[in-house]
């Protein structure tokens, strides 16, 4: 559905942001198309099922306060994001503007829904990172997705719901 360059471009911003957010990682998780790719994007995945759609966003779940989620928004500034609305903030990458949504998160999902996942590329100062985050695992992509598509209903959303139980 997105183009190798968006994706890219996405890819990029989520290791940026990881590696930027690193004294966070035990304050954040991973949900929304990002959530679905390291879910279901394994090699054990049988060639005849579906491709990832992509995502032109990056969703964070953080468990801050607020006082604490401005910090954050207040260091990606710092490296060169720029607030497009209250938790989102937007960067441009060879000419894709990339959405990072700094939502807000709970313990009890944390804890109970999420798996741990390697993560490792290039971020957008071209360092590598190799780094352990919290991703929602499939009965929270589900739900999230369904909530997602009810409340607005896209393509995207219906396919990634489609995509996570084939």
């Amino acid at each position: 559905m997105y183009s190798q360059d968006s994706l890219e471009a996405c890819r990029q911003v989520l290791n940026d942001v990881v590696s930027c957010l690193k004294d966070y990682a035990d304050k954040f998780y991973l949900i929304g198309g990002w959530a679905v790719y390291y879910l279901l994007d394994r090699p054990d995945r049988t060639p005849e099922a579906i491709g990832f759609a992509g995502t032109e966003d990056v969703d964070l779940a953080f468990l801050v306060p607020m006082v604490e989620l401005e910090r954050i928004m207040q260091r990606l500034e710092e490296k060169g994001y720029q607030r497009s609305a209250s938790q989102r903030m937007r960067r441009e990458v060879a000419g894709k503007t990339v959405i990072v949504d700094l939502l807000g998160g709970k313990e009890e999902v944390k804890e109970t829904f999420t798996f741990k996942r390697k993560i490792s590329g290039a971020t957008l100062a071209g360092e590598v990172i190799d780094a352990e985050i919290s991703v929602a695992n499939l009965p929270a992509c589900l739900v999230l997705k369904a909530r997602a598509f009810d409340e607005n209903p896209k393509d995207k959303d219906a396919y990634d719901i489609y995509y996570l139980v084939t």
